[in-house]
């Protein structure tokens, strides 16, 4: 009796199912259906740390603009002071983010202490080279931008009937320190002064250090002295003492500070467009652009870097 009662429900049940439609699955098409199913792909994530300075609103609406066609998810945060920034760096790595972006240069040193510890995250740094395989180094390519620079300051030594130029054909030149990179732009500089005039005298200084207004105020008095009407500094705040000496002594400046200056003694700035650097960097990194531990080049096609010239400017 119970098996007949069986065999019946059986009968039943499979009436119910083909009535309404549904198969019977087996169990080697569940296995198929599960091999089979689409996975879909996590974007990538790009995490930007800065700090609070005068590029950092410029530098983070271009990588605002880079995200704009891309499916990758962008998170910053700025860094209130060295500590922040440590801790903020090391919780981005430990959560996992395929890319970490950054360009002040204490984040920059940070991330060249710590990046040989985090090999699966690509790291971008800007002006500055970590000859490890997963951080590539963004550079500005400054070069034509001294080479005019020269140019200008030759072409303005010479003229006559101008004022604060003298009868000497001399220019000078005052860095912060005396790097290699910095030695690079000093030959640009020399080569587009003598591409105007070839005998042109050119006055060559280094303070030693980036922020020293009084030092930098001296060396250009100096150099103003010796004949130079026409002075470029390549300082940081050093360049305040500078311009100081040639509103009082009547020479002219081009500033590559990177400030956008708006003294009566300034010829022209040479100045990084940091909103072109940060749409650039990430632009590049996201496509796949890696320099494997060396630099990768932003140019002035990119518009990453301006030579602003006066209008006093030959």
């Amino acid at each position: 009796m119970k098996k007949n009662f069986c065999s019946t429900a059986v009968a039943v049940l499979c009436f119910l199912l083909a009535a309404c439609g549904k198969q019977t699955v087996k169990p080697a098409e569940v296995s198929t259906a599960e091999t089979t199913m689409e996975i879909e792909e996590q974007p990538e994530r790009v995490f930007v740390l800065n700090m609070k300075d005068q590029n950092s609103d410029a530098f983070m609406t271009g990588v605002m603009n880079a995200f704009t066609d891309s499916n990758a998810i962008l998170e910053f945060a700025e860094g209130i002071d060295e500590e922040d920034c440590k801790a903020k760096l090391l919780q981005a790595c430990e959560d996992g983010y395929e890319y970490i972006v950054g360009v002040v240069p204490v984040i920059v040193d940070m991330i060249a202490e710590i990046a040989s510890e985090y090999p699966e995250t690509e790291f971008a740094i800007f002006d500055a080279e970590v000859p490890l395989d997963n951080v590539t180094g963004f550079y500005v390519d400054r070069e034509d931008a001294y080479f005019e620079a020269g140019a200008i300051a030759a072409k303005m030594t010479t003229q006559d009937g101008v004022p604060g130029i003298n009868e000497e054909m001399t220019i000078g030149w005052i860095g912060g320190m005396n790097l290699p990179i910095v030695k690079i732009y000093f030959t640009a500089f020399e080569n587009g002064a003598r591409s105007v005039e070839p005998e042109i005298q050119i006055l060559e200084q280094y303070i030693g250090n980036w922020n020293d207004p009084e030092e930098g105020k001296l060396l250009a008095v100096e150099q103003f002295e010796m004949g130079a009407d026409v002075i470029l500094s390549l300082t940081d705040e050093s360049t305040q003492g500078i311009l100081e000496a040639a509103d009082e002594a009547g020479f002219y400046v081009i500033d590559a500070s990177g400030r956008e200056q708006n003294e009566e003694a300034v010829l022209g700035s040479i100045r990084d467009d940091m909103e072109q650097v940060g749409y650039h960097m990430v632009k590049k990194m996201l496509n796949g652009i890696s320099a494997d531990g060396s630099y990768v080049e932003l140019t002035a096609e990119d518009g990453c870097v301006v030579l602003d010239k006066d209008s006093k400017a030959y």
